[in-house]
C-alpha cells in the first residue's frame, strides 16, 4: 500500500485539546510549546501520519490470531 504524504492534511485542535493531550502524556506543555504546536503544520501533520499509520496497521492484523 502506498501512501501519499503530500495529501494528508494536518490535525486541527484546540489549546484545550492540547492541555487535555498533556495531561494524557503526563508531560507539561509550556506555552511556548502550545504556540509552536498551532501555529506550525509539522507537527500536526506528523500527528495525522502517525495517526494514519496505526489504522492501516490495524487492518492487517486478525482480531484474534491463534483461531485460523
Amino acid at each position: 500500500m502506498i501512501i501519499n504524504y503530500f495529501n494528508i492534511k494536518p490535525l486541527n485542535f484546540t489549546e484545550s485539546e492540547l492541555d487535555e493531550f498533556s495531561r494524557y502524556i503526563g508531560l507539561p506543555l509550556y506555552n511556548e510549546d502550545k504556540e509552536a504546536i498551532l501555529k506550525y503544520n509539522s507537527f500536526r501533520k506528523a500527528l495525522a501520519i502517525i495517526n494514519k499509520h496505526s489504522f492501516y496497521a490495524l487492518n492487517y492484523f486478525p482480531d484474534n490470531p491463534e483461531s485460523k
